[in-house]
């Protein structure tokens, strides 16, 4: 679970990933329960078109005043250590 997401928030906001294509749902059956979300091709090619504007926002963030590195928010292939 999420720090500071309730458990419908992040059940709402998966779904509609889902159903705009951006990440695809597997689940296993399995005891307990296990399912896994991952990106789609569609939702990959988001990710890379709004890590720019992600990483500028983070520079600019005043409470920061620093160069932030790789925040988690944008973490992408391009984030230096990121293999």
């Amino acid at each position: 679970m999420l720090d500071g997401v309730s458990p419908t928030t992040l059940t709402e906001t998966l779904d509609k990933l889902v159903t705009l294509g951006l990440i695809k749902r597997d689940s296993y059956l399995e005891t307990p329960p296990r399912v896994v979300y991952s990106l789609t091709a569609e939702g990959s090619e988001l990710r890379a078109a709004i890590h720019p504007l992600l990483m500028w926002a983070a520079k600019k963030d005043p409470a920061k005043r620093r160069n932030p590195g790789c925040p988690v928010f944008a973490r992408v292939r391009a984030c230096p250590g990121r293999r």
